[in-house]
C-alpha cells in the first residue's frame, strides 16, 4: 500500500488518465459517424 500523498496522487493521475480516454473515444466516436 502507499502513503497517503501517493495514494491521493495515483488517483488524480488516474482520473486524468480516464478522461483522457473518454475524450479520445469520443472524438473517434465522431470520426466515424458522418456530420
Amino acid at each position: 500500500m502507499y502513503g497517503g500523498d501517493s495514494d491521493g496522487c495515483i488517483l488524480i493521475v488516474h482520473l486524468l488518465h480516464k478522461r483522457k480516454i473518454m475524450s479520445l473515444q469520443m472524438n473517434y466516436l465522431r470520426t466515424l459517424i458522418p456530420g
